[in-house]
C-alpha cells in the first residue's frame, strides 16, 4: 500500500516553523483522539495523518481536524494490532515511509522542526520550549525518548541504545541527507528487524552515515517502564508513553491513571 502526504494541507499544521503529528488507523483512532484532547490542553497543534477512510471519517465526524493521506483506502482494521502480526508490520512500514516523506518535504513545507508521537502518549505540558533547549545543548539532529527496560533516569549526554520511535523529535535544518537515509528502506535489513520501525532504525541508528542522535531526559519524556514505576507520580512529566502496555491494556492502564479523557 502507497501512501503520500498532502503537502498544502500539511502547512496548516506548521506553527513557529514546528510540527507535531502522529499517524493513525481505525483500531488506533481512540487513543489518538485521546492524545488529541490532551494536545489541546497543553496548547500543541496536533497534525493527525488518517492512513485509512475509516478513521478520516471518525474525526471528522466528531470535528476532529485530520489529514487523509492521499492514496489511502478502506482497512476494515476493527481493533489494534496485535504485536508483531502482518498488520502490525504493515502499519509499521507506513510510519517508516511518514517519516522519509516528512524529512523529505520538510524545506517546502517550512517545517524546522518536528515532533512524531505514537498515539498511546499523554501529554501533560507544550513539549516545545523543553525540546528546544535540549536541540540548543546538543549537536544532535534526533531527540529520542528512551526505551531502556530499567527505571533509571537519563540526561541528554547519556548514552543510549533503547531509542524508542513513538517519540521522535527532529531537527530539519541540518543533516538532511542522513535523515532521508535514516528512514529509507532497504528490503533486507527490514526482514532483519522483523518488520518493525523500532530495532530498523536502532539498527541504522549504529551506522555510520547515520544522523546524530541523543536521548531525551525520561524524567520529562518518561516511556512505558517510567509509567510502570509510577515515577511519573512527581509531577514533573511533560509526556508519558503507555508502550510497555500490550494491546487494549493501555487503555485500562490510563484510566487507572486518570489520563483517559474519553467516555468510550
Amino acid at each position: 500500500m502507497s501512501f503520500s502526504l498532502p503537502l498544502t494541507q500539511l502547512r496548516a499544521y506548521v506553527s513557529e516553523g514546528c510540527l507535531t503529528w502522529t499517524m493513525t488507523t481505525n483500531g488506533y483512532k481512540l487513543y489518538t483522539w485521546n492524545l488529541y484532547l490532551w494536545c489541546q490542553r497543553a496548547c500543541v497543534k496536533l497534525c493527525i495523518l488518517c492512513a485509512d477512510t475509516e478513521s478520516s471519517m471518525f474525526f471528522r465526524r466528531e470535528g476532529v481536524p485530520c489529514i487523509l493521506l492521499d492514496g489511502a483506502k478502506s482497512s476494515k482494521q476493527m481493533s489494534v494490532s496485535a504485536f508483531g502480526s502482518a498488520d502490525f508490520s504493515r502499519w509499521n512500514r507506513v510510519k517508516l515511509d511518514l517519516l522519509a516523506q516528512i524529512a523529505n518535504a520538510a524545506k517546502d513545507a517550512g517545517i524546522l522542526r518536528s515532533l512524531y508521537l505514537d498515539g498511546d502518549i499523554v501529554m501533560k505540558e507544550n513539549p516545545w520550549p523543553v525540546l528546544k533547549t535540549c536541540f540548543e545543548a546538543t549537536s544532535a539532529t534526533l531527540l529520542f525518548q528512551c526505551d531502556c527496560s530499567h527505571d533509571k533516569e537519563h540526561t541528554i549526554e547519556e548514552p543510549c541504545s533503547a531509542a524508542c520511535t513513538g517519540v521522535i523529535a527532529c531537527n530539519h535544518m541540518q543533516e538532511q541527507d542522513n535523515i532521508q537515509w535514516l528512514y529509507s528502506f532497504v528490503q533486507e535489513e527490514w526482514s532483519a528487524a522483523q518488520q518493525q520501525d523500532q530495532p530498523y532504525i536502532q539498527k541504522r541508528l549504529e551506522r555510520p552515515l547515520a544522523p546524530r542522535a541523543a536521548v531525551l531526559p525520561r524524567r520529562e519524556f518518561g516511556n512505558g517502564m517510567w509509567q510502570k514505576s509510577n515515577q511519573w507520580k512527581d509531577g514533573s512529566w511533560i509526556l508519558l508513553h503507555y508502550n510497555y502496555r500490550v494491546g487494549d491494556t493501555k487503555k485500562g492502564a490510563m484510566r487507572a491513571d486518570g489520563h483517559w479523557q474519553l467516555h468510550v
